[in-house]
């Protein structure tokens, strides 16, 4: 009975044990369920925290998952702040950089940037444009800079990255680059070092530009002053020679007129009569000098009319041919040209003086004169002459002689000046072919080198009637 009694009680205490264990099981399961749905939706919600979604608020009666949901919303709400920050941030960055790229692109300016603790380099929009490369395809480094340059700037171009790897600021220059289109460019580049606090090299900053048209309209302005001066200078010794040239006129009217007389009376053969020969011929000399000088100095005005250039010029060479060495091949190249307006007998002068200076230039070795004859017409800009759109006949004299430099150049049309040894030349013969030039209304010059010839241009307006 007694065993009986203590076994049922061991049972009861087993099967009450046994239920509590299944009971607590239960509610364990029961809360672990809802902890797993609590963990599963702030796992949700950080996901969507990540992906930049709304986080959904998650209620729990576990205040640990509640507390972590509101920190989620926190943390969501600052993303979303810092987020539209940043967006206008960049925003602005970007309307900035688009004005800076717009401000280049007025001023013809474009940058280049270095940094030397990446060693990366950046180049502008405007930049790209100036060295006409595609930004696609073209690395912002120094080697794609220096393919461009010519070959006489590529030693200058290297030096000055040295000095800029060196952290050394170099001194501003001008490069001549080829672009991938095939034209030349000219542009200039300018520099400036940033350092940073402890005063070591930063990153460098260079400004680009493209100085071609500049430095063309500084060339024109430098030649249009030069010409405005020698026309000055011209016309100063034309006025002055045209007086001297009058006075000379008069006081060699008696003697040659006088000599003359007197040598009428002398017996000829006699002394006195070949020595009053020598003077009339020496002041025949200086008569013919005296009208070269007033041709000059525009004195005496030609008489124009409608001339066919083409039967004059022809003519000329025609007696030119004779007169010249064997040595010397004169070649013409006549072509059919409209009439001009002008005196006959001063153009036949400037023919005789070019075509003259061109075989003395040649001496007496052999070589070959070029006569062409042709007309055009003018540039819309009227760069030659003061009339564009009109038509004009040129007319060039080539020589393969010995040339010029660039100082002769400079006054070839100087009165009085000559390269010539003395008695060999008065130095009248190409100012008096550019005064009667310019008084046709023409233009004429010249182009030579040293040992490399010369080549005269002449222009002259063609005429509005038929040539007579």
């Amino acid at each position: 009975m007694l065993d009986a009694q203590t076994h049922k009680f061991l049972w009861s205490i087993v099967a009450g044990g046994v239920a509590l264990l299944l009971l607590g099981l239960g509610v364990a399961l029961w809360i672990g369920d809802r902890v797993r749905q609590s963990m599963r939706a702030l796992a949700d919600s950080a996901l969507a925290l990540g992906r930049g979604e709304p986080v959904a608020a998650v209620s729990s009666s576990v205040r640990e998952v509640t507390e972590m949901s509101d920190a989620e919303q926190t943390a969501f709400n600052l993303l979303i702040r810092r987020e539209t920050e940043r967006h206008e941030a960049e925003t602005a960055l970007r309307q900035r950089e688009e004005h800076l790229a717009v401000a280049q692109g007025v001023a013809g300016t474009g940058s280049t940037e270095h940094d030397y603790h990446t060693g990366k380099s950046r180049w502008s929009r405007e930049a790209y444009r100036i060295l006409g490369l595609d930004p696609a395809a073209a690395e912002p480094t120094f080697a794609s800079f220096a393919s461009l340059l010519d070959e006489k700037d590529k030693a200058e171009g290297a030096m000055r990255w040295d000095m800029l790897k060196g952290g050394e600021t170099p001194p501003p220059m001008e490069y001549r680059i080829h672009r991938p289109d095939g034209s030349l460019r000219i542009v200039s580049h300018d520099f400036r070092l940033i350092s940073d606090a402890g005063g070591q090299p930063d990153r460098w900053i260079g400004i680009l530009r493209d100085v071609t048209e500049l430095r063309a309209a500084e060339r024109e302005r430098h030649e249009l002053e030069q010409r405005f001066l020698h026309s000055q200078k011209l016309e100063a010794l034309g006025t002055l020679a045209g007086g001297i040239a009058h006075d000379l006129n008069n006081t060699l009217l008696p003697i040659i007129g006088l000599s003359k007389l007197i040598r009428q009376r002398q017996e000829p053969g006699s002394r006195d009569y070949e020595r009053l020969g020598v003077v009339l011929q020496a002041g025949e000399r200086a008569r013919e000098l005296v009208r070269q000088i007033l041709a000059f100095g525009r004195k005496d005005m030609p008489e124009k009319t409608a001339v066919d250039l083409r039967d004059l010029v022809t003519q000329s060479l025609t007696l030119l041919a004779a007169s010249l060495p064997e040595t010397i091949e004169l070649e013409p190249r006549i072509e059919q040209v409209p009439p001009v307006e002008a005196d006959p007998g001063k153009l036949h002068q400037v023919l005789l003086n070019l075509v003259t200076n061109a075989a003395q230039a040649i001496g007496d070795k052999p070589g070959r004169i070029v006569v062409a004859l042709d007309a055009q017409h003018l540039p819309a800009d009227g760069a030659a002459m003061d009339r564009p759109g009109d038509c004009i006949v040129r007319l060039t004299v080539s020589d393969t002689g010995c040339g010029m430099s660039e100082n002769t150049l400079q006054r070839i049309f100087e009165p009085f000046f000559t390269t010539k040894p003395v008695g060999l030349g008065s130095g009248l013969g190409l100012a008096v072919a550019h005064g009667i030039v310019t008084s046709h209304g023409g233009t004429i010059t010249v182009e030579s080198r040293p040992d490399e010839g010369s080549r005269f241009e002449v222009l002259l307006p063609c005429a509005a009637g038929e040539a007579e």
